[in-house]
């Protein structure tokens, strides 16, 4: 495995058992990496997380470049890590929403709602003059665009949050579950909402698709909050409490339950 990994000729045609071993040896790659960077962040006093982020950064094209990147990661691999990593995701968030306390927000939803409009909204709105300042050829393209969908994904990209990463951070320094770390999950979460909707109103005023279809997709997104929080929310719920023993433990059923929900979920 290790040889056809440094043989020239197989980066060409990756399929097959190939590209499993690629695949496998490419996640050994990742974790290792990620867990000597995290490893000497925790030593300097930062969070793990950023040596973990440091490590797709360093596995990257940014740092040693597109040609190397793709000799250790082909493009026919990286589908499958991506899976992978997807799913990964998905069990960190639901072990990150199974620990997470709200007792320790319950009274402080407005408080909460505050905090995600203004995250969301002044970065979204200095995206306007910051589009200003960046509407050209290097960053709009040489057909420049137009410029209100340009400003729209600028904001974007400054208003965007990363809810596991806060996670991480929270569980690692022992605040999760705190009154502080409670409201800025709370609120990240209601940011994570927010940033889904702008996002889908930047892409359809991209599109150019009129104001019907900006409407469509607000209304699935209400469609989408409401139905969590009135129908999935309390099934799920239910299940738990079903599957939950004396001893306050949850069985193994309850957990794949809610868990195999969450897949379908996304």
């Amino acid at each position: 495995m290790i040889a056809s990994f440094f043989h020239p000729a197989v980066h060409t045609n990756v399929k097959g058992t190939l590209q499993i071993e690629y695949v496998l040896l490419d996640i050994f790659l990742i974790v290792a990496l990620a867990r000597i960077l995290g490893t000497i962040c925790t030593k300097i006093g930062q969070p793990r997380v950023v040596g973990e982020i440091l490590a797709g950064i360093v596995l990257g094209p940014t740092l040693i470049g597109k040609d190397l990147s793709f000799f250790i990661a082909p493009a026919e691999a990286r589908p499958v890590i991506a899976t992978f990593a997807q799913v990964a995701l998905i069990m960190f968030m639901f072990l990150a929403g199974n620990e997470f306390d709200f007792d320790v927000v319950k009274g402080r939803a407005s408080q909460a709602g505050i905090l995600a409009v203004l995250a969301v909204g002044i970065p979204a709105l200095l995206g306007f003059p910051v589009a200003a300042l960046m509407h050209n050829a290097t960053y709009a393209g040489p057909k420049g665009g137009d410029f209100l969908p340009f400003a729209l994904f600028i904001g974007a990209c400054l208003s965007v949050t990363a809810f596991p990463v806060m996670a991480h951070i929270l569980m690692e320094r022992g605040q999760y579950t705190s009154k502080m770390g409670g409201l800025g999950v709370a609120s990240t979460a209601i940011m994570s909402v927010l940033m889904f909707v702008y996002i889908g109103i930047a892409g359809t005023v991209a599109a150019s698709s009129g104001a019907g279809q900006l409407l469509f997709t607000l209304l699935l997104a209400a469609i989408l909050v409401a139905g969590s929080l009135i129908v999935v929310r309390p099934f799920m719920a239910r299940v738990m409490r079903r599957g939950m023993s004396p001893d306050g433990s949850i069985s193994g059923n309850a957990m794949a339950y809610v868990f195999a929900g969450m897949i379908l979920g996304t």
